[in-house]
């Protein structure tokens, strides 16, 4: 009797034990929905969203306005990071990315400074928008150089005498004065007589 009770026993814990552990798989499948795998739809659809907010934000603009990376771009990309928690390859690849353009728009922000400085240290480029005069009054008067003098104490590409001028002309900015004193005393062609010579 009791050889038959235990093997009654028995036979019913090796029926009811792999249906408990199939129930078990089953709750942890069912609550477990977050994606697992590099090659999973969802993590790659979350990982290009992430990088797409980053390329935005630190996309080339104005290196004076700056880059757009901000605490609402970043609580976003967080937000697509905390989705794949269980994919570590694609978060530190978002990282990655996040740290790649941020040094590349720096870099290159960096660059443009630098090239802003070398033009407005460069003559050249004293006079993006042209001269304030016609450019044939300009060139008789003193062929266009910043650095033209004349003893009677004329100054400059526009040969200003006693305008307050700043001299010699050695940046931008003070080619820009040179500029507005020109354009003022011009005056649309009513003060040309201060070029008669060259008219």
């Amino acid at each position: 009797m009791r050889a038959l009770l235990a093997t009654v026993v028995l036979t019913a814990a090796l029926i009811i034990a792999p249906s408990a552990s199939a129930t078990s798989e089953a709750g942890a499948t069912d609550t477990d929905s977050t994606p697992k795998t590099t090659d999973h739809r969802t993590v790659k659809w979350h990982r290009l969203k992430a990088e797409s907010i980053v390329y935005v934000a630190f996309k080339h603009r104005s290196w004076e306005a700056g880059h757009r990376w901000n605490a609402d771009r970043r609580k976003r990309v967080n937000r697509h990071k905390n989705k794949i928690q269980r994919s570590p390859e694609d978060r530190f690849q978002i990282t990655s990315y996040l740290i790649a353009k941020r040094l590349s728009f720096k870099k290159w922000a960096k660059g443009q400074e630098r090239k802003a400085q070398r033009d407005a240290a460069d003559p050249a480029n004293w006079s993006p928008s042209g001269w304030a005069i016609p450019a044939h009054i300009v060139s008789c008067e003193s062929g266009g150089s910043w650095t033209a003098y004349n003893p009677s104490g004329a100054l400059g590409p526009y040969q200003l005498v006693n305008k307050g001028a700043p001299w010699p002309v050695t940046t931008f900015a003070q080619a820009q004065v040179h500029h507005q004193i020109a354009a003022k005393l011009w005056a649309g062609g009513s003060g040309s007589s201060h070029w008669a010579a060259c008219l």
